[in-house]
Order: structure tokens, then sequence, then C-alpha cells
């Protein structure tokens, strides 16, 4: 059975329970292979009305196969 993207966010959200706030963004960033590259980040306001910037947490290959985390970056 292929984990679809959302379980491996699902999987990705599970493991840094603790480390990343609800808020923290896990998206799929693209597809390698057998591995979705999870991108795992939160975004940062300046202020209300100006823009602000990401603060990646980290990069994470999560195996479409058999759902096996490495951390790619």
């Amino acid at each position: 059975m292929i984990i679809s993207e959302e379980e491996a966010i699902s999987l990705i959200r599970e493991k840094l329970s603790g480390v990343i706030s609800p808020q923290t963004t896990v998206d799929v960033d693209h597809v390698e292979g057998e591995d979705y590259i999870v991108h795992v980040y939160d975004v940062v306001r300046e202020t209300e009305t100006e823009g602000g910037h990401t603060a990646t947490v980290g990069w994470y290959n999560v195996n479409k196969l058999n759902g096996n985390i490495t951390i790619t970056r």
C-alpha cells in the first residue's frame, strides 16, 4: 500500500510532536523516486503589515512504500 502525501505529513507531525507547534507548516515539496521530500518550516512575520521570512526546521524524506523517515538536510 502506498502512503499518501497527507499520511506522510501526519507521520512527520507525529515524529516532531513536542518540537514543532501546530502552526508549523509541513508540506510535501516534491517526489524523488519512492520518497516524498517534506519541508518543515515556520513563517516568521516582522510586523502585521510588513513581510516576513521562513525559518526552516528541516527537510525529511518519507518513503512512500514503508513510511520510513530520514532527515535529508
